[in-house]
């Protein structure tokens, strides 16, 4: 899947979904970056992250055209050069494996990452910012695809979807918070507004829907959640189609309460803008 096509996507189903959090949804405040310090430190991040997305997706090698293209979607962009530096570094220090295919250079891991590891230390590694972009990709895709819709529930099947979508990008959120990189304050007040919204959406649902999409739709296979990829769509979307035949009705109510009180954020929000 394109990744320019991954964040188109996802800027539609948020406009529509949750209108409230459009402006925030993709937000990145690096104070590296912004004061010029530990940048070295933290391309490695980013690199290793972006080989990490391919890697959850069981995607286990990129060349080196695909992370240089990567790195400029998902970052603020540098030099190909650069890129290639980190690399080569990255193979010195054994974290990465180079493997030549004719004039294609393709990377790996050269040991496999921790499983089941504290989000805390795979941070200090690890960007993880690509592999949960392009989870709530995968689930945009689902979002928009005519022929996986329910035929009696589609407005249910949509509201479970575009809710997993925000868990996951509230988990992206709560990561970047505790990374040596991030600005703490910003992406607290960010984390905080995405848990409001997304406790209004889920606070009446079923028990069995609620662990669903939080632990298993809403999370990194790392850190417990299911995989996701081009793969397995089609059994994902079976088993939100499942869950919804199973208790329309809650979310239909569910439904009902989150709209009213979405109405009221947004009204709030458009005073905000009105006075400011």
């Amino acid at each position: 899947m394109e990744l320019e096509q991954i964040l188109d996507d996802l800027n539609k189903v948020i406009k529509e979904y949750a209108p409230e959090v459009y402006e925030s949804w993709s937000a990145r405040n690096d104070i590296s970056e912004e004061q010029g310090i530990k940048t070295g430190r933290m391309h490695e991040n980013h690199i290793l992250g972006i080989i990490m997305r391919h890697y959850i997706e069981e995607i286990p090698e990129i060349n080196t055209t695909d992370i240089e293209d990567e790195y400029q979607i998902f970052f603020k962009k540098i030099a190909r050069s650069t890129v290639s530096t980190y690399l080569n570094q990255l193979e010195k220090e054994n974290l990465l494996y180079k493997k030549r295919e004719g004039r294609m250079v393709k990377y790996l891991f050269n040991v496999e990452p921790p499983k089941s590891i504290n989000p805390f230390w795979m941070l200090r590694i690890f960007c993880l910012l690509p592999s949960y972009f392009s989870r709530a990709g995968y689930l945009a895709k689902l979002y928009f695809d005519s022929k996986r819709k329910s035929e009696k529930y589609e407005r249910e099947r949509l509201f479970l979807i575009g809710l997993t979508i925000l868990i996951i990008l509230k988990n992206r959120h709560e990561k970047c918070y505790s990374c040596q990189f991030g600005l703490k304050s910003f992406y607290r007040t960010i984390k905080e507004s995405f848990e409001l919204y997304i406790k209004e959406r889920i606070d009446v649902l079923p028990e069995d829907i609620r662990n669903f999409i939080q632990f298993e739709l809403g999370e990194l296979p790392i850190f417990g959640g299911i995989t996701i990829n081009s793969n397995n769509l089609e059994q994902i979307n079976n088993k939100i189609v499942e869950l919804v035949e199973k208790s329309h009705s809650d979310i239909e109510f569910q439904i009902n309460v989150s709209e009213r009180r979405q109405q009221i954020h947004l009204e709030r929000i458009k005073n905000l803008e009105k006075n400011t």
